[in-house]
């Protein structure tokens, strides 16, 4: 369990400084809302990958989940676990719970978002 705590922190800081930096990047060319479509996009499709490569290894459930997809992309992107999450319930049959996970996921994020902004308005 520390040996995976160490990865996530390790790779979390790794994760957050490269979202940090190609939103800045984008940021920098005045493509501000675009940052965060690229890292959640990319962090969609590297999680795509690492479950296509390595995802019934040994290595990746003891170390690489951790590593890549907790850690890094997990501080990467939080879009890319939701994404994994809906994969994995349309891939185990699960259509209806997968389409009420997406919508409940999605619209409960944005009404979060919009109570915590109308609250902090007062």
């Amino acid at each position: 369990m520390t040996k995976s705590i160490i990865l996530i922190a390790l790779a979390g800081a790794v994760g957050a400084v490269a979202r940090y930096l190609v939103v800045w990047f984008a940021s920098w060319f005045e493509l501000d809302y675009w940052g965060t479509f690229i890292v959640n996009i990319t962090g969609c499709f590297l999680i795509g990958v690492a479950i296509a490569y390595f995802g019934d290894s040994d290595w990746f459930k003891s170390v690489g989940r951790p590593l890549i997809v907790i850690g890094f992309l997990g501080a990467f992107t939080t879009f890319s676990a939701f994404s994994m999450d809906t994969f994995q319930l349309v891939q185990s049959g699960k259509l209806a719970t997968a389409l009420i996970y997406t919508l409940l996921t999605v619209g409960g994020c944005l009404i979060a978002t919009w109570s915590g902004y109308r609250l902090a308005s007062f």
